[in-house]
């Protein structure tokens, strides 16, 4: 190698970056001075889909509250067939069955459900029992409890709520949660050749993408954003934007500028 390809292969070589740190310390550092645990705040269930739970919730009633028909049918007495299959046709409505549909409670005096597909209610009184029903006392009732028995957990801490969840929560009698409150993090884009979306784009100038990526993925994750206005290279206007949002946010992002160009100011904040 002649001393000219020397020197030019000494000035190619690329910038020194052995006092930048890596994303896995970047990350360490920032966990070790920010308390991640946010605190709570109380809000609709119908709002709380995407939120994290901030305790435990547990059900405060039975349900069902007594019990209740497993299926579409009618309620029926079990004393009536402890010798065999009744005469059911001189049934009446009332004292003999009445109709119990899904998840209805229905009176006390009842205590088996047969499915509708296996009673037909006749239009002159009484009923007609199919050949194959196979009866037994309590059939197709649902105990108290059967779904959710009061005291169970119906939303654990910590939970990021789904549909599903939000559900169960109301299932077991709540209509507000107290979820943690969003972190609220400020985007700073940086750079003189950045320009807003949608500009005319000119010689030397950029589009600033990452200010809309950025937002949406963090939004996406849970969080509130802060969305500054581009800031150029300039230390002082970077000064300057930090002042602004610092007591705002829970934490701040500086985008570009933390490298070891001329104009990478960022990097000294």
């Amino acid at each position: 190698m002649t001393e000219m390809q020397k020197k030019d292969h000494h000035e190619h070589k690329g910038p020194d970056i052995s006092g930048l740190i890596t994303k896995e310390e970047a990350i360490s550092r920032l966990f070790s001075v920010w308390n991640v645990q946010m605190p709570a705040e109380e809000i609709d269930i119908i709002d709380a889909c995407g939120r994290t739970l901030a305790e435990d919730y547990y059900a405060m009633y039975d349900q069902p509250v007594v019990r209740a028909s497993a299926m579409d049918g009618i309620a029926v007495k079990s004393e009536a067939f402890k010798d065999g299959m009744p005469d059911t046709s001189c049934w009446v409505y009332g004292v003999d069955f009445i109709r119990a549909d899904t998840g209805d409670d229905f009176d006390d005096a009842f205590d088996s459900v047969i499915a509708i597909e296996k009673a037909k209610i006749l239009t002159e009184g009484g009923v007609e029992l199919a050949e194959d029903l196979e009866f037994k006392p309590g059939m197709n009732v649902q105990p108290c409890g059967s779904n959710i028995s009061k005291g169970s957990r119906v939303g654990k801490e910590g939970t990021v709520l789904s549909p599903a969840h939000l559900a169960a929560l109301v299932l077991g009698g709540y209509s507000k949660v107290q979820v943690r409150k969003k972190p609220v993090i400020a985007f700073i884009p940086s750079g003189s050749e950045l320009v807003c979306a949608g500009s005319v784009l000119k010689r030397g100038q950029n589009f600033d993408s990452n200010s809309i990526m950025v937002k949406a993925l963090l939004e996406k994750m849970g969080a509130e954003v802060i969305l500054h206005p581009i800031v150029k290279d300039d230390k002082t206007q970077i000064e300057q934007a930090l002042e602004s949002v610092i007591g705002l946010s829970d934490v701040v992002i500086l985008n570009a500028g933390t490298s070891k160009g001329s104009e990478d100011y960022c990097v000294q904040f």
